[in-house]
């Protein structure tokens, strides 16, 4: 005899809840390896299946050891989905959100694809979907025209609530990039790279300060090719970070006064001290408005996805 459990969900406390579901999705081996379509849980009424729940475990990286932590991750995001699912169905987006139409619409759209292939025409994507693969390409569209259709019918943007977001964010919407003067020995690679890597190493030993650094600096100056100067900034930090990520990604984890390790670049080796670093500010709230716009939007929209599914109900049925 099957009885049903209402439990109201914190997303911050899951673990006894997924460990309930958890189980009922088991026998004495493990996780069902059937399909059926036997409804295991609601959750504010959406059916979960046993299908469904074992591909949120798979998705999720749990298996049967896991502890607690990995099966409430598992268990938000099952949450998470069938409350987005919920919310799309209000929105007219979709009509039924259960597992068995999800099964129906791969096995079609598996079809669709396999049927333009016969008849040489341009498919977009794997030639056929799997499963796991088939679930998030559907949710990711759920999710992108819900947040659309919120976005659209819900929200209300004005200046003072914009303002106020980037007033919040702006460490990471408007933060300029910091001015940095890098100082670089270098050793041209040229002929022979054993060579260029043994004098660099003993540069190396040489410069443990900044002051050995420029010491070593103004002695070599003299020598074309043997230094180089460069400033990083605002205004060129982007094709630096484009075109030379690995350089970039250094040089700017380096504090000031910091020497670099050997780093290979421009068929040289080099070693690089960042001697001055200038915070340079924050740009204009009307600079980075459309951003702010976008960030504003997703933000809103995430805060009500989550305040949604902390008030979840879930009702699942354990056999007796």
């Amino acid at each position: 005899m099957k009885r049903v459990l209402l439990l109201f969900v914190s997303i911050v406390a899951l673990a006894s809840v997924v460990t309930a579901v958890f189980l009922i999705s088991r026998d004495k081996s493990g996780i069902k390896d059937d399909t059926s379509s036997d409804v295991i849980a609601r959750i504010n009424g959406i059916t979960v299946e046993a299908s469904e729940l074992k591909l949120i475990l798979q998705l999720s990286g749990v298996r049967g050891g896991d502890n607690d932590i990995m099966k409430a991750e598992a268990m938000e995001n099952l949450i998470m989905v069938k409350t987005a699912q919920q919310a799309a169905i209000d929105y007219g987006i979709m009509k039924d959100s259960s597992y068995t139409a999800f099964l129906k619409e791969l096995n079609n759209e598996n079809n669709r694809r396999a049927k333009a292939l016969e008849n040489k025409q341009v498919i977009y994507g794997p030639k056929e979907y799997s499963e796991q693969t088939y679930y998030d390409y559907r949710n990711a569209s759920i999710i992108n025209q819900l947040k659309s259709a919120w976005v659209t019918q819900e929200l209300k943007i004005t200046e003072k609530s914009l303002l106020d977001y980037y007033m919040k964010n702006r460490e990471l919407l408007a933060r300029k990039h910091d001015k940095m003067m890098v100082y670089k020995l270098v050793e041209p690679i040229n002929e022979n790279r054993q060579e260029a890597e043994n004098r660099i190493r003993e540069i190396q030993q040489r410069v443990k300060n900044e002051s050995a650094f420029f010491n070593e600096f103004d002695y070599n100056s003299s020598t074309t090719g043997l230094t180089e100067f460069e400033i990083i900034d605002e205004n060129n930090y982007k094709e630096i970070s484009k075109y030379r990520s690995g350089y970039y990604s250094l040089i700017t984890g380096l504090a000031e006064g910091e020497i670099s390790r050997v780093i290979e670049e421009n068929n040289s080796f080099l070693i690089a001290m960042v001697s001055d670093r200038e915070k340079a500010g924050y740009k204009a709230f009307d600079e980075v408005r459309e951003e702010v716009i976008q960030q504003y939007k997703d933000h809103s929209f995430e805060t009500y996805i989550k305040q949604l599914a902390s008030q979840s109900v879930i009702e699942f049925t354990e056999e007796e």
